[in-house]
């Protein structure tokens, strides 16, 4: 025997309707959906802050004469890996080598002659 409740749903014997179990359902999915679109888009906007190296120098495992013209070569820079690049001039230059798309670690691609992340 069912009975009527307020909003003029039914209840069978104490179980839930069928009406009010797709409600349920479908609210529940169209939350999950828009959480699942809406919290990366605001991570995006709102990137989590990083930390900055404490170290102001770094003692390199490589030698800036093992650089060759044209090309980079990875490092530690803390506990991060940073990489360092010598320009067709000559000129040795030091950057972070985390991605700022993915975080991934990045390669200096000397046939296109920049920095160059796989992502």
């Amino acid at each position: 025997m069912a009975c009527k409740e307020k909003g003029g749903e039914e209840i069978m014997n104490g179980k839930v309707s069928r009406r009010r179990f797709l409600d349920w359902f479908l609210n529940t999915s169209a939350g999950a959906f828009f959480l699942s679109v809406f919290y990366p888009v605001a991570r995006y906007l709102v990137p989590p802050k990083l930390e900055e190296s404490a170290a102001r120098t770094v003692t390199l495992s490589l030698k800036p004469q093992e650089v060759k013209p044209n090309s980079g070569q990875i490092f530690k820079f803390g506990s991060q890996p940073g990489i360092l690049v010598r320009t067709q001039e000559g000129d040795l230059r030091a950057f972070t080598a985390i991605c700022t798309h993915l975080a991934c670690t990045v390669q200096y691609r000397p046939d296109l002659g920049h920095i160059w992340c796989a992502c």
